[in-house]
């Protein structure tokens, strides 16, 4: 699933992502893919997310930066 960084809040190491339904998924650093840091992260970036539920409410795993597609320069 895609979404976009909603919130962060660094200095406790979560934020939230809202998902392409509206749904604000909720995610802590220990979250993030093999390869991926939360402190790279910045509010509006594309990610993509395993969608999950816990107690709490929907939770996001294994969150990922989106690669962007750049456009070449000569």
């Amino acid at each position: 699933m895609t979404g976009l960084v909603k919130r962060l809040i660094n200095e406790r190491g979560f934020g939230f992502i809202l998902g392409p339904s509206g749904i604000s998924y909720f995610f802590h650093a220990t979250s993030m893919a093999a390869g991926a840091t939360f402190d790279a992260l910045k509010v509006g970036d594309a990610v993509m997310f395993e969608a999950g539920h816990d107690p709490k409410g929907p939770r996001a795993h294994n969150v990922t930066t989106q690669k962007q597609e750049g456009t070449a320069t000569t």
